[in-house]
């Protein structure tokens, strides 16, 4: 495998505006547990630095913008907001690389009965040639 072409302390900022649609079981609703559908959109922001000798660290950072969402059965409104920030490295001879960054929301209704987290697992790969691409691995919801 032929490693990308990095320059001496190259870096890359990716910034997308995820649609985000997804149905979510809330486990402690006004009414017990209820799925609720949300939409709005996700923010991510990749910011990508490479070494020239190969070394790569990536600082990636989600917030939820206008996340709302409505219970199916009980027809309360959620809101969901937050964000997470992680930072990963790896080294681009070992291409093609995984990362899962678990985002966590905080959910909030006035028909709920608990404070509801959500928990979005996203992985990021990196293909042979350095193209990053975000998929969602998994999607739930705890009450504490």
């Amino acid at each position: 495998m032929t490693r990308p072409s990095f320059s001496a302390s190259a870096f890359t900022d990716n910034e997308l505006r995820v649609p985000f649609l997804r149905g979510l079981q809330i486990p402690c609703s006004s009414n017990g547990i209820e799925i609720a559908v949300f939409t709005g959109e996700v923010h991510l922001f990749l910011h990508e630095t490479v070494s020239e000798t190969g070394h790569a660290r990536v600082k990636a950072m989600t917030n939820a913008q206008g996340i709302t969402g409505v219970g199916l059965v009980t027809g309360d409104a959620y809101h969901m907001n937050g964000g997470t920030q992680e930072e990963f490295t790896f080294d681009v001879d070992a291409l093609p690389f995984d990362y899962d960054m678990v985002n966590n929301f905080h959910v909030t209704s006035s028909g709920a009965a608990g404070n509801i987290v959500a928990h979005e697992t996203l992985r990021i790969t990196y293909d042979a040639d350095g193209n990053a691409t975000v998929t969602v691995v998994n999607f739930h919801a705890d009450c504490k």
